[in-house]
């Protein structure tokens, strides 16, 4: 969409360069020739822009609507009163695709607009509605070999919303676990479970499901990715003829962020494998079958678990193959959500298997969780003589201590002891070839019998074999079991180093990778560990424990206390305070010689999302791996440790503020998310979620009151910004700590406020937009406004009750109240705010905008309450006017019949839509149509967008709708609106059937006015050739009655529509 662009140039005597020069002038600045010379209609660099990128906008089919501005400027002297850009250059000329408009306004005032009723803005609205609906599938036309052809906005729209199912680290899991042996797991294709797991006559009997058990360290995961590889290739598991079948995988990781180790990130990553390669016709099937609008018209959908089982389902149902899953560690996962995943694919097993498909499920985890599944096959892996062979032949091949006798003894003991844990035969294969290696090979047999046969002893054992870094081993163990996330093995080679003082003068220089390459810090890592964490080989690579069951043994069965006595049973506290300390002297090494400060904050932007020079962070990530992570994190550590009763005033009292001000400004990614250097530690604590901290900072606070100067922060005060951060514990103990507050408060209130689920904070941080960082007094809003829209019933309540909201009346309005959910509504309402309002006759805002809310929920039973505490039916305000226009274009029957039962006036005007008809009939529901009817409903009556009810009916294409009307004594020719009549808007969307039966009406088919002019004009303009038809056929005049021939030629028209013209008459 363009406003007044100069896509042809301007010339150089006209208004555009003269205002730029008084301008530029003004400001004190001097004219940049190059910029203006790129303006000049000569200029090759523009029109080489203009060239290149209609052709592009061509062949991806882009909607382009450019608006021209109607008069010329009023405030600049000497030039006439021209325009800034001529229509001849504001259009871009790509009649296929672009349509012209104008602004009934000059160049400077094309873009303000007076409210949402403002008529100009209505033609920018009317543009974007019409530009979200044509990115659907094309009306007309076929490919090369039949089927419909697929535009390509809609295919991209459907790669789009694959792209969005895409997270960090998806698939990493699968990658890092090391591949079998190649002596090993071959049996399993010859085990009797896998056959009949296989064996399709036999799905109604395991409706397809295969689940793998065994104890930590069997190796399932080698053994599932085994599975799926060969799986994947039928000839290496001697299959010679396999039926084609597509196969998906899922590998849990515990380790991993929130999406590794959920069923949400294994629903994401399903449906990507499924439909990675999937055709463009294959996508529209599959979109085809949801009955999901919100996936449609929705920038970035909220992938809930529903919408993610609802769109695998429907791209399992299309696939015309059979579907193998393999799903890892189930036991990494949280049980309910396991619970659920199961039932999910049972149900779905058994519908595809009744439909005549196939869907295999290979799963696999410990002896937990324990779940019954009435249909399936079972194999517990230790005690399978197939895995106690892998053994063998593994200990044959890797334990190189000779072929003697005491070399056959030893092998045979091992395999006793092992009990099945491949994981315990690993590292004690190593320990002993270590000792063979080193010419103790009559030492051999002692050292096997002082190795416990328990694997978590092992690991204790290999942790205090020697003296040796016993500190480092402590620290890079406490790094890999409590980051925030897993760190890169540059991260965790910087982040063990940070501890000690001796390292200074190396932390504070930038990282040279040729003196301290990437395997050195491999071999640190793999030493400071003693060989108990690993480097992964994924395309990010992060440092993580050899196996799950490292970190059973130190934190579930308390390991870490048993090796480091002192640390105590609550170690994870005194863990997070030793972390925090690295994190600060990390921070405190960075000096202005780095280069990454700012020498003076500007102030935060609003949020606009400005990003930096990529490279510019790039650089200083790289130069200093560990800062991002002890930035961003300190204060994380630290707050757990002070909830552990480890106390961190000393930390906050000392705190070097503003060395993090300006490091974490020159590491942000975005200028919004900046500081300035005013910024108290309390605003920083808020938008961290640091609650603990926050409770033993030494100074008193209020943020009650809330003014925000501009040149503050970018959400002012810090209940604000924790709001704006979604902090759901640092917004209550905000409130708790408040100094006007405290003396109210309930000590418990902190512990008994329930957490918001992570959906309800994404939908909360997705209302808060540029308008939260208000710039001056008169813009202010009282703190109960932004509690409201965090929309959490406790905190509302409890902000309310104090009675703290008593001067701030005045802030709310009916857009505070219009999208308050259900909960925080019926909290509103019991309180003494409203009856404070209530007394004072401010009712009306609370009313309207609740009515408006409730309405908008379809919330049947608030809509009463509302009305019962004395709402008026027939209030005014917001975009739809009044609740019966709202609740019309809806549909929302019931709540119509209670909105006319009250008084509702089914005539009253104002809003979008004009009156409760008219949306109606744009809505679509022909029962509330006819109920607005039976109360009296006007048919003709005028006003709003669309002019009348019938237009409205006519330009969604509802032809129900539109005969209703005309039963009811509509008037087919009612001139007004945005399309001037409804014939007009009938064929600005192609609707056939509706311009048929208008003109079956005796609707005047040269009828002149509206947006378009004329409705053949309206119908050219889209290229839609059978409607042109129909309206040539019906005596349309191919030029219109006021225009010239010289204007039409100047008119953007469809390519199509051009050919009709063409063979029906001249021009």
């Amino acid at each position: 969409m363009f406003f007044g662009t100069p896509h042809s140039g301007a010339d150089p005597r006209g208004l555009l360069l003269h205002t730029l020069e008084v301008l530029i002038r003004g400001l004190g600045w001097t004219l940049n020739k190059h910029v203006l010379d790129a303006l000049l209609p000569s200029s090759e660099r523009l029109r080489d822009l203009r060239d290149d990128f209609g052709p592009v906008a061509q062949e991806h089919g882009w909607v382009i609507h450019s608006f021209q501005e109607q008069f010329g400027a009023r405030f600049t002297a000497g030039v006439g009163g021209s325009k800034v850009v001529e229509d001849t250059s504001s259009y871009l000329g790509c009649p296929s695709i672009e349509v012209t408009q104008h602004i009934a306004s000059n160049h400077m005032d094309m873009c303000r607009f007076s409210s949402l009723n403002d008529t100009e803005y209505r033609k920018v609205a009317a543009a974007l509605e019409r530009m979200v609906e044509r990115s659907g599938v094309s009306r007309e036309g076929s490919n090369s070999h039949g089927e419909e052809a697929l535009p390509a906005s809609t295919s991209e729209r459907c790669r789009c919303l694959l792209e969005f199912l895409e997270f960090n680290h998806m698939g990493d899991r699968q990658a890092n676990i090391k591949r079998a042996h190649h002596k090993t797991c071959k049996w399993f294709f010859r085990h009797q479970a896998y056959k009949n797991w296989m064996d399709e006559n036999k799905v109604p009997e395991h409706n397809g499901v295969l689940w793998i058990r065994g104890n930590p360290g069997t190796g399932k995961s080698t053994l599932m990715k085994y599975l799926l590889e060969r799986t994947k290739s039928p000839a290496k598991r001697g299959v010679a003829d396999s039926k084609p079948r597509k196969i998906i995988s899922f590998f849990f990781h515990a380790r991993g962020n929130g999406l590794e180790k959920s069923t949400a990130g294994m629903y994401r990553h399903l449906i990507q494998q499924l439909l990675h390669n999937a055709s463009d016709t294959k996508l529209l099937d599959i979109w085809s079958r949801l009955d999901d609008p919100g996936l449609t018209t929705t920038a970035n959908p909220r992938w809930t678990i529903d919408r993610l089982k609802d769109l695998l389902q429907a791209s399992i149902l299309e696939m015309s193959c059979p579907i193998t899953c393999f799903i890892d560690a189930l036991d990494e996962c949280d049980e309910y959500e396991i619970r659920d995943m199961l039932s999910f694919f049972s149900n779905l097993g058994e519908y595809v298997h009744e439909d005549g498909g196939l869907v295999q499920l290979c799963l696999s985890s410990r002896h937990y969780p324990h779940i019954t599944i009435e249909k399936s096959l079972s194999l517990t892996l230790e005690g399978q003589e197939g895995h106690s062979q892998d053994i063998v032949d593994y200990l044959k091949s890797e334990l190189h201590i000779g072929s003697s006798k005491l070399a056959q003894t030893i092998r045979h003991e091992m395999l006793e002891r092992a009990s099945g844990i491949f994981m315990w035969v690993v590292l004690v294969v190593q320990i002993l070839n270590k000792e063979f290696d080193d010419g103790n090979i009559h030492a051999l047999r002692r050292k096997l019998n002082e190795i416990p046969s328990d694997l978590h002893e092992l690991f204790q054992k290999i942790l205090t074999r020697d003296e040796r870094n016993l500190d480092q081993l402590l620290l890079c163990i406490q790094w890999v079991l409590f980051s925030k996330r897993p760190l890169s093995p540059e991260e965790l080679y910087f982040a063990i180093l940070s501890k000690s003082d001796d390292n200074e003068s190396l932390l504070s220089h930038a990282w040279e990778q040729e003196e301290i390459t990437r395997d050195d810090i491999r071999k640190f890592i793999v030493s400071s560990s003693k060989g108990l964490v690993e480097v992964t080989s994924s395309k990010k690579p992060t440092a993580q424990f050899i196996h799950e069951s490292v970190r059973d043994y130190l934190v579930r069965d308390q390991g870490l206390s048993k090796v480091w006595p002192r640390l105590g049973k609550d170690f994870s506290w005194a863990s997070h305070d030793v972390l925090k300390t690295c994190c600060l002297n990390y921070i405190n090494t960075m000096g202005a010689e780095t280069g990454i400060t700012d020498p003076e904050p500007d102030v935060p932007k609003a949020p606009g999302q400005q990003k930096r020079m990529p490279k510019l962070f790039e650089t200083s990530a790289k130069k200093f791996p560990f800062l991002e992570y002890a930035l961003q994190n300190i204060f994380h550590h630290s707050d757990l440790a002070q909830s552990g009763g480890v106390c961190q005033i000393q930390f906050l009292k000392s705190f070097p503020r503003e060395r993090w001000i300006r490091l974490d400004n020159g590491m942000s990614r975005y200028l919004s998310w900046e500081h300035t250097l005013a910024a108290t530690l309390l605003y920083i604590l808020a938008e961290k979620n640091a609650a603990n901290l926050i409770r033993v900072l030494p100074e008193r606070f209020t943020c009650v009151e809330y003014f925000n100067e501009p040149g503050t922060e970018r959400y002012g005060p810090p209940l604000v910004a924790a709001i704006a951060h979604g902090s759901h514990e640092a917004i209550a103990q905000l409130l708790l700590s408040d100094a006007e507050l405290s003396q109210h408060c309930n000590p418990s209130f902190i512990q008994n406020v329930p957490l918001p689920t992570e959906g309800q904070r994404n939908k909360r941080r997705q209302k808060l937009g540029p308008e939260w960082r208000p710039q001056n007094k008169a813009d202010a809003r009282s703190m109960l406004c932004y509690l409201l829209d965090y929309a959490h019933p406790p905190y509302v309540a409890y902000f309310l009750d104090l009675g703290c909201w008593r001067e701030h009346l005045h802030s709310a309005d009916y857009r505070t109240f219009e999208e308050l959910d259900q909960p925080t509504l019926e909290t509103l309402l019991s309180s003494q705010y409203f009856k404070c309002l209530k007394e004072r006759k401010a009712m009306f805002y609370v009313y309207t905008g609740a009515l408006l809310a409730a309405v908008g929920q379809d919330n049947e039973k608030l809509v009463r309450l509302l009305l019962d505490k004395g709402a008026d039916a027939n209030s005014q305000g917001g975009h739809y006017g009044n609740a019966l226009q709202a609740a019309s274009c809806f549909g929302n029957e019931n709540v119509v019949q209670l909105l006319l039962d009250k008084g509702a006036d089914v005539n009253l005007q104002g809003g979008y839509y004009g009156n409760a008809l008219q949306a109606a009939s744009y809505g679509g529901n022909e029962r509330v149509v006819q109920l607005l009817f039976d109360k009296g409903g006007d048919v003709n009556l005028q006003g709003g967008f669309y002019g009348n009810a019938l237009q409205a009916a006519s330009y969604k294409g509802n032809e129900k709708v539109v005969q209703l009307l005309f039963d009811k004594g509509a008037d087919v020719n009612l001139q007004g609106g945005f399309y001037g009549n409804a014939l007009q808007a009938a064929s600005s969307l192609g609707n056939e059937s509706v311009v048929q039966l208008l003109l079956d009406k005796g609707a005047d088919i040269n009828a002149q006015g509206g947006c378009y002019g004329n409705a053949l004009q309206a119908a050219e303009r889209y290229g839609l050739k059978k409607v042109v038809q129909i309206l040539l056929d019906n005596g349309a005049h191919a030029t219109p009655k006021e225009e010239s021939t010289e204007m039409l030629y100047r008119r953007p028209v469809g390519i199509q529509g051009f050919q009709t013209l063409y063979e029906t008459g001249p021009l």
